[in-house]
C-alpha cells in the first residue's frame, strides 16, 4: 500500500511541478494584466495538482501508451558442459556478432546488471523515507505553531469593550459574519494577526494606532476571515508536507503567500478614494518599522517583507479598472492553465505506467533467464523425474521458519497477485545465517555469473544428485563458486536483503523436471510453519503419496494417551473458548500434565513446532508406514525431533495446555488422504469416554 501511495505521490509531484513551471513563466504577463486575486486562485489550482491525482481519473487523453508493454527479447540461452563444467553461452544474431564480441558484451551486461543490483537495495526504502519526511515536517511545523501560540496567548490580553471592540463588530455587522471573533492585544508582536481555524480571534499590536489604522487593520484581517484564508494556508501545509522534497513546493508557498495579502489588499482598497487608499498605505509602511521574525503557522498578518510592501504599495495606488475582454481573456487563461494541466497529468501518468510496466516486465524477462537455464539443464537430463526418486531436503537455513508459502499471493511491494515459485525463509538473528545446501549436488550458476534477475538479488544454483535443482536468493555472500561439488548440509552462503525484498531472508526454489515445486513435502527438517496452515501441510503430504489409501490397507493404531480418557470426540461441537459450532477435527485425550504421549503407529517425525503460537501450541505430526498421517497437539514438551524414526508405542511428547486449551489435553488427529477421519474407528485399545 505505502509503495503505491509513494508512486502516486511522485506522479502528483511532477505534474504540479510541470504546471507549477507554467504559471511562473506565465505570471510576468498574468500579474500586468489581470488582478492579484485571479493569480492568487491560479496558484491554488496549482496545488491541486500536488493533492489530487487528475491523472487515475483521465481517461488517456494523448497517444495511448498501454499498460501491457512487452518487452521482447532477442537472445537464447544454451547450457553446455565444457570440461565437467556447465558454462553460458548467449546466442546473438550471428550475422554481425563474432565470438569476441559475445563475450565482450556478456561482460558489460554482467557489469550493468551489478551496479543496477546495488541500486535496487535502496529502492524498497524510498516509501519509507518519504513517509518519515512527511511525518517530520507535520510534527516540526505543528509544534513549532503550537509553542508559538502557546507563548502568545500567555501575553495577550482580551479585548470587549472599547473603541476598538466597537470597530470589529462594525465591520463584522458589514461583512455579514455570524461566527463570533474574539480580538485581543498583544506587546510582544508589532503586526496584527488572524489565526484560529473553529475559533477564530484577531490579535493586534499593543501601541498608539489612530482610527484610520485601527479601521483598516480590521478590515484587512477580515477579509482573510471571509475568504477563508486560514483553510487555503492549511492545504498549502499538507502539499507541502507531502511534498517535501520538492523544492518547487516551498516556492510555491511562499508566493501564495504573498499574493494572498496582495488580493486582499486589492479587496480591502476596491472603492476606496485615491486619499483612502494613501492611507491604508501609510498603515502598511507605519507597521513594516514593527515586524520580527514569525514562526510559520496557521494564521494571517497583515505586513510582511520590505519587497512585498513595495508590491503591495503599487497595487493599492493603482486602481485599475478591467475591461470585459480582460476578464474573458482571465477566464480562458484559466481553463488553458487546468486543460494544459490535465494532459500533462495525462502524459506523465501513462508515462509513468509504461515505465512500472518496463520494469516489472523486465523483471518478467530476467525471470526468463532464469527459466530457461533450468529448461535446458532439465532438457539435458537423461530420464524424467518421478516423485518416488527425489531425495528428501534439508532446510536451506536450519533455525528458520517459512514466512511466505509456496503458491499464488500479493507481493509485498508492487501489491500485486503473482505467483511465488518458493518459499522464503526468515530467521531471527538476520542477515548472515547460513545458508546450507538442500542436497548434494554442484554448484552449476551464480548471479555473477548468470545474471539475469534484480528481484533474485545474489542467488546461487544448485543441480543436485537426483537430478532436480535448487535456488538461493537474496543472499549477502556466496561461500562456493560454479563448480564446487557440496554436500546436504554444507553452507554455500549467507541470509542477506539483496534484491526485491522487505527484509533479510533466503527464498528457496525446488526444480523438478525444469518447473518449481512446492519444496515443503520434500523437507525433512521441522518447519516453523508461520504462514501455512496444518491443513495445507496435509494436503500437501497427500499430493505426494504414491497411492489412494483404502480403509482395508490401514493399520489398527494405539491410544497415544493411556491411561486416559476422551473429553471430546470427533465430530461437530461447540468450541468451549470460543462459542462457535464448529467441527472438532480430532479427538481430545485428558490426562495429567506430563502425562507420555506415545506413538499411534510405526512412522516418521515429519514435522514439529516447537513454539507456542495458533490453536494447536506445541504438536508433532507423523507420516506411518501405510501412508496415513497423524498429529498430536497441546504437548508440554516434545521428545523426539524432526527426522526421526518411531515406533507404535514410543514416547514421542508429554501431554500440556498449549495453545488454545482449557486444561491439560492431547488433541489427536487421524489423516487418510489428507483428510481427518475419526481415529476411534482404527483404535484396537479399549477407550473410556
Amino acid at each position: 500500500m505505502l509503495y503505491m501511495i509513494f508512486n502516486i505521490i511522485l506522479s502528483m509531484s511532477i505534474i504540479g511541478t510541470s504546471v507549477s513551471i507554467l504559471v511562473f513563466i506565465m505570471r510576468f504577463a498574468t500579474m500586468k494584466l489581470f488582478s492579484a486575486a485571479w493569480n492568487y486562485y491560479m496558484v491554488l489550482l496549482v496545488m491541486i495538482f500536488f493533492l489530487v491525482p487528475i491523472g487515475l481519473f483521465t481517461e488517456n487523453i494523448t497517444t495511448d501508451l498501454g499498460k501491457d508493454y512487452f518487452l521482447q527479447s532477442n537472445f537464447q540461452l544454451e547450457i553446455s558442459e565444457d570440461d565437467s563444467d556447465f558454462r553460458r553461452n548467449i546466442q546473438i544474431d550471428e550475422r554481425n556478432q563474432d565470438t569476441y564480441a559475445v563475450e565482450q558484451q556478456r561482460k558489460n551486461d554482467r557489469s550493468q546488471s551489478f551496479s543496477i543490483n546495488r541500486l535496487q537495495l535502496f529502492v524498497p526504502y524510498v516509501p519509507y523515507i518519504w513517509l518519515l519526511g512527511v511525518l517530520s515536517f507535520i510534527g516540526h511545523k505543528t509544534m513549532g505553531f503550537l509553542i508559538f501560540k502557546r507563548k502568545l496567548m500567555k501575553t495577550s490580553f482580551s479585548i470587549d469593550t472599547g473603541p476598538i471592540y466597537e470597530v470589529l463588530q462594525e465591520w463584522r455587522a458589514r461583512m455579514r459574519t455570524k461566527q463570533p471573533i474574539m480580538l485581543y492585544s498583544n506587546d510582544g508582536i508589532n503586526t496584527p494577526i488572524l489565526t484560529g481555524l473553529l475559533k477564530p480571534y484577531i490579535i493586534i499590536p499593543e501601541v498608539d494606532m489612530d482610527d484610520r489604522e485601527v479601521n483598516n487593520i480590521l478590515r484587512h484581517e477580515l477579509i482573510h476571515y471571509k475568504r477563508k484564508d486560514l483553510y487555503l494556508k492549511v492545504i498549502v501545509l499538507f502539499a507541502n508536507a507531502l511534498h517535501w522534497f520538492n523544492p518547487l513546493v516551498y516556492k510555491i508557498a511562499q508566493y501564495m503567500d504573498e499574493l494572498c495579502e496582495l488580493s486582499c489588499d486589492e479587496k480591502a482598497v476596491k472603492d476606496m478614494s485615491t486619499e483612502e487608499r494613501r492611507s491604508y498605505g501609510e498603515t502598511i509602511l507605519n507597521l513594516l518599522d514593527r515586524v520580527t521574525n514569525r514562526k510559520t503557522g496557521i494564521y494571517t498578518s497583515l505586513c510582511d517583507t520590505k519587497k512585498s510592501v513595495e508590491r503591495r504599495l503599487l497595487l493599492i495606488m493603482k486602481n485599475k479598472k478591467y475591461s470585459r475582454k480582460v476578464i474573458a481573456l482571465s477566464i480562458g487563461m484559466a481553463i488553458m492553465f487546468f486543460a494544459t494541466g490535465t494532459v500533462i497529468a495525462d502524459r506523465v501518468t501513462s508515462s509513468l505506467e509504461v515505465v512500472e510496466a518496463q520494469s516489472y516486465n523486465q523483471q518478467d524477462t530476467d525471470d526468463v533467464i532464469v527459466d530457461e537455464f533450468f529448461a535446458k539443464l532439465a532438457g539435458e537430463q537423461e530420464r524424467f523425474i518421478e516423485k518416488e526418486d527425489i531425495e528428501m531436503l534439508t532446510l536451506p537455513v536450519t533455525s528458520g521458519r517459512v514466512i511466505n508459502p509456496y503458491g499464488e499471493r500479493v507481493h509485498p511491494m508492487t501489491e500485486e497477485k503473482r505467483m511465488h515459485t518458493g518459499i522464503d525463509i526468515a530467521v531471527e538473528e538476520g542477515e548472515g545465517s547460513d545458508i546450507v545446501a538442500a542436497q548434494n549436488g554442484k554448484v552449476i550458476a551464480t548471479q555473477e555469473e548468470l545474471g539475469g534477475p534484480a528481484s533474485y538479488g545474489n542467488y546461487i544454483i544448485l543441480a543436485h544428485d537426483d537430478g532436480t535443482a535448487s535456488l538461493y536468493a537474496h543472499c549477502s555472500r556466496l561461500i562456493v563458486e560454479v563448480g564446487d561439488s557440496v554436500v546436504q548440509g554444507e553452507k554455500i552462503a549467507e541470509v542477506g536483503s539483496t534484491g526485491y525484498v522487505t527484509g533479510p531472508h533466503c527464498h528457496f526454489e525446488f526444480r523438478v523436471n525444469g518447473k518449481t515445486v512446492d519444496p515443503i513435502p520434500y523437507i525433512m527438517e521441522p518447519i516453523g510453519v508461520e504462514d501455512i496452515s496444518v491443513d495445507e501441510f496435509f494436503a500437501r503430504l497427500a499430493e505426494n503419496q504414491q497411492t489412494f489409501i483404502e480403509k482395508e490397507d490401514i493399520e489398527m493404531l494405539m491410544l497415544p494417551v493411556t491411561p486416559g480418557r476422551i473429553a471430546t470426540p470427533y465430530g461437530e461441537r461447540i468450541h468451549p473458548t470460543t462459542g462457535e459450532k464448529r467441527m472438532h477435527t480430532g479427538v481430545d485425550l485428558a490426562a495429567e500434565e506430563g502425562s507420555d504421549i506415545v506413538a499411534a503407529q510405526n512412522g516418521k517425525v515429519i514435522a514439529t513446532q516447537e513454539e507456542i503460537s495458533g490453536s494447536y501450541g506445541r504438536y508433532i505430526i507423523l507420516a506411518h508406514d501405510d501412508g496415513t498421517a497423524s498429529l498430536y497437539a497441546h504437548c508440554s514438551r516434545l521428545i523426539v525431533n524432526a527426522g526421526d524414526r518411531v515406533v507404535q508405542g514410543e514416547k514421542i511428547a508429554e501431554v500440556g495446555s498449549t495453545g488454545f486449551a482449557t486444561g491439560p489435553h492431547c488433541h489427536f488427529e487421524f489423516r487418510v488422504n489428507g483428510k481427518t477421519v475419526d481415529p476411534l474407528l482404527y483404535i484396537m485399545e479399549p477407550t473410556l469416554i
